[in-house]
């Protein structure tokens, strides 16, 4: 999440390749979006465990939810984590699963392109969701970057006139 902030912001946020890099919430700048890399949360955090409460409250301010889930899992780990996240949001607060959500199928690069799609098709699939609902990315594809980007805006745009 900390590498794809720095990649559509410009943002320098420390990146690690471990699990729970990020302990703080990371902003950074998008037009005049500002996304947040909020820290990973943990089965349970509805319940407080570990930071889940601070955490899950940061949600609550946001417009719009980006989820990222690695696509160096399996499919079932794939859909497992994301369902874990999407049970501790509506544990904390139902309201949450109305926001505006998207769901980022990371590292693209490390499978390629045809293998990054088979597996989003098997993971939309399982969890029985459109291609809409669905972006492939890599830090490494610009054009794809800057596709997410402005799309990311557009999103919260609108999402803010309907608001109005």
């Amino acid at each position: 999440k900390s590498s794809l902030l720095n990649a559509l912001t410009k943002a320098d946020v420390k990146v690690g390749n471990y699990s729970f890099t990020t302990l703080e919430p990371n902003l950074g700048t998008i037009y005049d979006v500002v996304l947040a890399d909020i820290p990973g949360l943990i089965e349970g955090a509805s319940d407080g465990k570990g930071l889940g409460h601070k955490f899950l409250r940061h949600i609550r301010r946001t417009k719009m939810l980006c989820h990222c889930v690695s696509l160096e899992q399996t499919v079932e780990e794939m859909v497992d984590v994301y369902n874990v996240i999407r049970n501790e949001l509506k544990e904390f607060d139902p309201e949450l699963l109305n926001k505006t959500e998207i769901i980022l199928l990371t590292k693209s690069d490390i499978l390629g392109v045809e293998d990054s799609k088979v597996k989003s098709i098997e993971f939309m699939k399982k969890l029985k969701i459109s291609e809409n609902d669905i972006k492939i990315v890599s830090i490494y594809d610009f054009d794809n970057l800057k596709e997410l980007g402005d799309w990311m805006v557009k999103a919260v745009r609108e999402d803010q006139k309907v608001a109005e």
